[in-house]
Protein backbone atom coordinates (compact mmCIF):
# COMPACT_ATOMS: atom_id res chain seq x y z
CA UNK A 1 0.00 0.00 0.00
CA UNK A 2 1.28 3.62 -0.77
CA UNK A 3 2.15 5.94 1.55
CA UNK A 4 -0.77 7.48 2.85
CA UNK A 5 -3.32 8.69 5.42
CA UNK A 6 -4.63 5.20 5.72
CA UNK A 7 -1.30 3.96 6.33
CA UNK A 8 -0.27 6.61 8.87
CA UNK A 9 -3.78 6.20 11.03
CA UNK A 10 -3.24 2.20 10.69
CA UNK A 11 0.18 2.87 12.32
CA UNK A 12 -1.10 4.95 14.97
CA UNK A 13 -4.16 3.51 15.58
CA UNK A 14 -4.57 0.80 18.96
CA UNK A 15 -6.29 -2.66 19.89
CA UNK A 16 -9.58 -2.53 18.64
CA UNK A 17 -9.64 0.53 16.04
CA UNK A 18 -6.24 -0.83 14.15
CA UNK A 19 -8.68 -4.40 14.06
CA UNK A 20 -12.09 -2.44 12.85
CA UNK A 21 -9.87 -0.44 10.15
CA UNK A 22 -8.60 -3.43 8.87
CA UNK A 23 -11.45 -5.34 8.68
CA UNK A 24 -13.53 -2.43 6.94
CA UNK A 25 -9.91 -2.36 4.75
CA UNK A 26 -9.91 -6.49 4.12
CA UNK A 27 -14.19 -6.15 2.86
CA UNK A 28 -13.32 -3.21 1.08
CA UNK A 29 -10.55 -5.16 -1.30
CA UNK A 30 -13.08 -8.43 -0.93
CA UNK A 31 -15.32 -6.72 -2.44
CA UNK A 32 -13.86 -3.74 -5.05
CA UNK A 33 -10.54 -4.62 -5.34
CA UNK A 34 -6.98 -3.85 -3.28
CA UNK A 35 -6.02 -1.32 -5.53
CA UNK A 36 -9.73 0.53 -5.24
CA UNK A 37 -9.66 0.12 -1.73
CA UNK A 38 -6.51 1.31 -0.85
CA UNK A 39 -6.97 4.18 -3.31
CA UNK A 40 -10.40 5.28 -1.26
CA UNK A 41 -8.78 5.37 2.24
CA UNK A 42 -5.87 6.53 1.95
CA UNK A 43 -8.14 9.32 -0.11
CA UNK A 44 -10.44 9.30 2.95
CA UNK A 45 -7.91 9.35 5.72
CA UNK A 46 -6.68 13.18 5.72
CA UNK A 47 -5.46 14.65 8.74
CA UNK A 48 -6.73 11.76 10.80
CA UNK A 49 -10.06 11.77 9.83
CA UNK A 50 -11.59 7.82 10.56
CA UNK A 51 -13.62 7.06 7.62
CA UNK A 52 -16.70 4.98 8.30
CA UNK A 53 -17.00 1.51 6.17
CA UNK A 54 -20.45 3.96 4.35
CA UNK A 55 -17.80 6.36 3.55
CA UNK A 56 -15.26 3.80 1.94
CA UNK A 57 -17.78 1.85 -0.18
CA UNK A 58 -19.34 5.30 -1.41
CA UNK A 59 -16.04 6.34 -2.52
CA UNK A 60 -15.20 3.11 -3.48
CA UNK A 61 -18.01 2.90 -5.97
CA UNK A 62 -17.43 6.31 -7.34
CA UNK A 63 -13.90 5.48 -7.97
CA UNK A 64 -15.46 2.45 -10.41
CA UNK A 65 -17.93 4.20 -11.62
CA UNK A 66 -15.46 7.25 -12.76
CA UNK A 67 -11.47 6.05 -11.99
CA UNK A 68 -10.38 9.74 -12.39
CA UNK A 69 -7.99 8.54 -9.28
CA UNK A 70 -6.64 5.43 -10.65
CA UNK A 71 -4.21 7.49 -13.21
CA UNK A 72 -2.89 11.11 -14.17
CA UNK A 73 -4.63 10.56 -17.47
CA UNK A 74 -7.51 8.30 -17.47
CA UNK A 75 -8.89 9.25 -21.08
CA UNK A 76 -4.87 8.38 -22.39
CA UNK A 77 -5.66 11.76 -24.30
CA UNK A 78 -2.14 13.45 -25.31
CA UNK A 79 -2.05 16.89 -23.06
CA UNK A 80 1.19 17.68 -24.37
CA UNK A 81 -0.70 20.70 -26.72
CA UNK A 82 -2.37 21.82 -23.51
CA UNK A 83 0.67 21.51 -21.44
CA UNK A 84 2.62 23.87 -24.12
CA UNK A 85 -0.66 26.52 -24.05
CA UNK A 86 -0.46 26.76 -20.43
CA UNK A 87 3.72 27.19 -19.99
CA UNK A 88 2.66 30.19 -22.84
CA UNK A 89 0.53 31.80 -21.14
CA UNK A 90 2.21 31.81 -17.66
CA UNK A 91 5.47 33.40 -19.72
CA UNK A 92 3.14 35.76 -21.25
CA UNK A 93 1.20 36.96 -17.98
Amino acid sequence: MADGGFKQLLDSAQGNERRRLLYMFGNGAAEYGFPVASLALNGLCIDGHVPSAEDMSAYCRRLLSFPAGMSENVTDVNLSVYDKLLAGAKEGA
